[in-house]
């Protein structure tokens, strides 16, 4: 789950009967501050700024048509394609 307000510091949480203890020994933080390193390595190659915060996040999934965001009356309604677009598609 990603938490935080929109201009927060972007951070993540899974429940405890949703982590692979197995699969990432070292914990949770050590395996998320891994995972952090290569994403923002590959950001940066590909010309794309770090997320710093929920907003960059998604911004970055509107750019790459992961997201999509549309007014409602009740307020901004979010939801994602039901198939990922692929690099041929743009």
């Amino acid at each position: 789950m990603i938490g935080g307000d929109l201009d927060g510091v972007l951070t993540f949480s899974w429940p405890d009967k949703e982590w692979d203890y197995e699969e990432a020994p070292e914990g949770r933080e050590a395996n998320e501050a891994h995972r952090w390193e290569k994403f923002g390595v590959m950001l940066t190659a590909a010309g794309y700024p770090v997320s710093k915060t929920v907003r960059d996040l998604s911004e970055l999934y509107l750019t790459w048509g992961l997201a999509h965001c549309e007014e409602a009356p009740d307020g901004p309604r979010w939801s994602m394609p039901a198939a990922r677009p692929g690099v041929e598609q743009g």
